[in-house]
């Protein structure tokens, strides 16, 4: 669950909050390990949550104020990871949460990072580097 330079959108301060999630990933495959596993799981399904929404309204904040195209799109993905992750922890208090959950949790960052966040950071590094006007 290391980060990888090719993970990289190009902001730092968006890559350094993606690293702080693929970190909240990781404690997620410690916490299986825990003896009361299925409560180490809740709790940490829970900042991951907790994380995930505030780093998802910096993004989305981004992208309308710069007028990303594909916005929508991309706010449905966030809402999307989020109710899965409501879901989730809700599953851990039944303990049924699935072994592969953190897996799935970092494919699907990676991919959202790789593909998604990618369509917007050309958008906003173009406006820091005075690329394009905004009136």
């Amino acid at each position: 669950m290391e980060w990888k330079d090719e993970y990289s959108i190009g902001i730092p301060e968006i890559d350094d909050q993606h690293k702080l999630l693929l970190e909240c990933v990781a404690r997620l495959v410690e916490a299986k390990s825990d003896p009361d596993r299925d409560l180490a799981v809740y709790f940490t399904l829970g900042e991951l949550e907790d994380y995930v929404r505030v780093h998802f309204a910096v993004e989305e904040a981004l992208i309308r104020m710069f007028d990303c195209p594909g916005r929508e799109a991309h706010a449905r993905e966030h809402s999307g990871f989020v109710e899965y992750l409501e879901a989730m922890r809700q599953s851990a208090l039944r303990r049924d949460v699935r072994d592969e959950l953190a897996d799935f949790l970092r494919r699907w960052l990676v991919d959202h990072v790789l593909v998604s966040d990618r369509q917007y950071a050309g958008v906003l590094l173009a406006h820091r580097a005075g690329l394009v006007r905004r009136d």
